[in-house]
């Protein structure tokens, strides 16, 4: 006579095939994850939205896209710790868009260029071009780059700096020669 084991709890079994998912292909649309794991769109939502409420996926403002959130991170490389920065201003950029209508990005610096990591864009009623999570905007030749550099301390400013000097792109031969 064969001993049974223990019973397998379905809906975590298919919970941890979506983590699986979003651990190999991280960044992912609702159909990406339909796609990959085989499970219905309206349990994936289900599924989401309950690991969503306890903080281990989160969505993505600009595009909707699912992603491990920081709670199940281990140490995080500096992408993960520019996502966990995206994961925490997610609820202010969104609550700021809903008050006053105005779309806003959310940069961080990410070594030789800053890069957009969050954007309400889609969710503004006023059409701007639609940037997309991870462009790179450089720091010279931008508003929001200057402004960074302006008021971030002065040995990361000098660092920077140095960084563009020795730069091979054409944007950043403003480094070369600072006006004083």
């Amino acid at each position: 006579m064969a001993v049974a084991g223990p019973k397998i709890i379905k809906s975590l079994e298919r919970g941890l095939r979506v983590l699986q998912a979003l651990q190999m292909q991280p960044d992912s649309s609702l159909h990406q994850l339909y796609v990959f794991t085989g499970i219905s769109k309206p349990s994936l939502l289900r599924i989401l939205h309950t690991l969503a409420r306890s903080g281990v996926v989160t969505r993505r403002l600009a595009d909707g896209r699912y992603r491990i959130g920081a709670t199940l991170s281990r140490a995080p490389s500096r992408r993960e710790r520019r996502d966990r920065i995206a994961e925490a201003a997610a609820p202010v950029l969104e609550r700021l868009c809903r008050r006053v209508s105005w779309p806003s990005d959310l940069m961080v610096p990410a070594g030789d260029h800053m890069e957009i990591r969050e954007t309400t864009r889609a969710r503004s009623p006023i059409l701007l071009q639609e940037e997309r999570v991870g462009l790179q905007v450089n720091w010279l030749l931008t508003g929001v780059g200057r402004a960074y550099l302006a008021y971030c301390p002065a040995k990361e400013r000098q660092e920077i700096i140095e960084m563009l000097r020795t730069s091979n792109k054409a944007e950043d031969r403003l480094a070369e020669s600072p006006r004083v």
